[in-house]
């Protein structure tokens, strides 16, 4: 638990929520003991409030821990926050290093750097204004498709504004369509602000450096670095002459519309939904929503072939005006090679099961998640709190684990609910972790869970779940929602609904159980289910992994947008 009881506390404020690894390298090696909290947990306050807040807090020590390269751009923002904490003493730690202290002219100094950040972000929101008004009226540019025994350069842009740790279902798309790429013969020139994760070397890459100061309103950086990194992008690959330019889209980017024009190369745009609509529904509405909605429509409008992941957002798209002929959709995938349970010996898996004290013989139950708002990571801890109220003693003696693999938003209210101690033995939360380590964490699940829940403005469920395809791929049975495409993918699985009326039993090749989305008693008995048929679990398993080796590699996701390169009968450019 995060919440600060003591009169006095040390408190580390974090960009960001940290890696596991991370936070223990703070409080196993250098000894810290402290809570935390994030600068997206303030973000929940009003600016009016959040001193007051600060101050309430009590400090004594506040430790400003750096994670990433990328952190280093925030350190402005957490001093200046610093100086409402009255804390009598104020500690950075870059990374993996000793704390330092920061004091207060450094302090001052920093709030400079950040006014002038700010002063420059609103020049940059006025010139991206400028130019988004002159892009919405002009045409995309023409071309000519190649030959079909021709595969040339794809230059892969990740021109959006990324901070923190990168884990989750974004890594692993990004991962997956450049190698997939490679694979099918294809060379790739890989763009992007920070490393490079889990991309073949095969691909050459070119590392743009992040901004070296954040603004505030935090939303001006998104301008910021769209000038920035189109000016560093056009300097790291002049004389680059890509047959196509493959870009996903971003809250408030489009560097990729920019450089499909003066690279005369055609746009292939990845849409996993619109970021303005996320931002209202899932996070904070938008300050400059309107420029950050131009943005999107400037990319929409350009991009000669949209891909996208599931049927409610093609209609989506559609709806946005967008003809059909310029859009190509198929669900997510997964490399079924790094999501192989075989990768891991009963060593490995012994070992990491010991990490966090768990018995071999015990049942474990894995969530992998960002525990964001349609995770549904609380309903998962509602299903073990129902458990315990109607079915105790078969809780006792069922052999039980939660693993809550990740966090993020929702992990405080996942925490809120089980913080009896009584719920303490049947779960464990292991914080995040990359995702070159998801493999290994859902090698070492007996069934693993996907409670997603519906949009709260009822608006059809849009997502094509990353997490679904490695569940599958990593040959475990799954307990899901059915809920628009992972309902599709699962499709003639029982319900729970079946299985408790007796019209249905599990059978070999029933690859997962389905719940009511949203529904508690539902996900309940989806466990109690898949705890007491052993055997079911075992055959589950090998269905599922089945299941994704023949419909799900990311081979097969990219193969849908290879007609598209050499297809005449339409012509996408216009």
């Amino acid at each position: 638990m995060n919440e600060i009881k003591d009169h006095s506390q040390h408190l580390a404020l974090f960009c960001h929520p940290p890696s596991a690894e991370f936070l223990s390298y703070l409080k196993d090696e250098l000894k810290l003991t402290f809570t935390y909290k994030t600068i997206g947990e303030l973000r929940q306050r009003s600016l009016i409030s959040l001193p007051q807040y600060l101050r309430s807090l009590n400090i004594s020590t506040l430790y400003l821990p750096l994670e990433t390269e990328s952190d280093k751009a925030l350190l402005p923002v957490l001093a200046t926050l610093a100086l409402f904490t009255g804390s009598q003493s104020i500690m950075v730690i870059n990374s993996k290093k000793s704390p330092k202290p920061l004091y207060r002219a450094r302090i001052v100094s920093y709030v400079f750097s950040l006014v002038l950040a700010s002063i420059y972000g609103n020049v940059a929101y006025l010139y991206c204004w400028a130019e988004l008004y002159f892009l919405k009226r002009l045409q995309r540019i023409h071309f000519h498709k190649m030959p079909s025994t021709e595969k040339g350069e794809i230059l892969y842009l990740l021109a959006g504004l990324w901070t923190g740790s990168r884990t989750g279902g974004a890594i692993a798309h990004i991962a997956g369509v450049v190698n997939a790429f490679i694979r099918t013969g294809w060379n790739i020139r890989y763009v992007a602000t920070g490393k490079p994760i889990m991309i073949s070397p095969e691909a050459e890459t070119a590392e743009i450096s992040t901004l070296e100061t954040y603004a505030l309103p935090s939303e001006l950086n998104l301008y910021r670095h769209n000038i920035h990194f189109a000016s560093k992008a056009y300097q790291r690959i002049k004389g680059a002459t890509p047959a196509y330019i493959y870009a996903r889209m971003a809250l408030g980017n489009y560097v990729c519309v920019k450089l499909s024009r003066s690279m005369k190369a055609p746009l292939i745009l990845e849409y996993n939904g619109s970021e303005v609509w996320v931002a209202r529904h899932w996070g904070n509405q938008l300050r400059y929503e309107t420029l950050a909605r131009s943005a999107e429509e400037v990319c929409l409008r350009h991009a000669h072939l949209i891909v996208t992941v599931s049927e409610p957002l093609k209609r989506d798209l559609i709806d946005r005006g967008i003809p059909p002929s310029r859009i190509v959709f198929h669900p997510n995938g997964v490399d079924t090679d790094i999501f192989d349970p075989e990768r891991f010996s009963i060593i490995d898996n012994q070992a990491l099961l010991s990490q966090y004290g768990i018995e071999e013989d015990e049942i474990v139950i894995g969530f992998v998640g960002t525990f964001g708002r349609w995770h549904g990571a609380d309903i998962l801890a509602k299903s073990l709190v129902h458990l315990s109220q109607h079915y105790h003693q078969w809780l006792k003696i069922s052999n039980l684990r939660l693993l809550f693999i990740g966090d993020g938003l929702m992990r405080k209210e996942v925490e809120e609910i089980l913080r009896s101690e009584h719920y303490a033995p049947f779960t464990v939360m292991t914080g995040l972790v990359g995702q070159d380590k998801a493999a290994h964490y859902m090698a070492i699940c007996d069934v693993l869970v996907s409670p997603h829940v519906p949009n709260n403005d009822q608006s059809p469920f849009f997502g094509s779940p990353t997490k679904l395809f490695e569940y599958l791929a990593s040959g475990k049975p799954i307990i899901a929602s059915n809920l628009d495409q992972i309902g599709d993918v699962l499709k003639g699985c029982p319900t729970v609904k079946e299985l408790r009326n007796s019209h249905r039993t599990l059978q070999d090749d029933d690859s997962a159980i389905l719940t009511e989305p949203g529904s508690v008693e539902d996900l309940a008995d989806a466990i109690r289910y898949a705890v007491d048929n052993p055997l079911w679990r075992t055959n589950a398993g090998i269905a599922a992994r089945d299941l994704a080796l023949s419909k799900y590699t990311w081979e097969k996701h990219v193969g849908h947008l290879l007609p598209f390169f050499t297809d005449t009968k339409d012509d996408h450019s216009k």
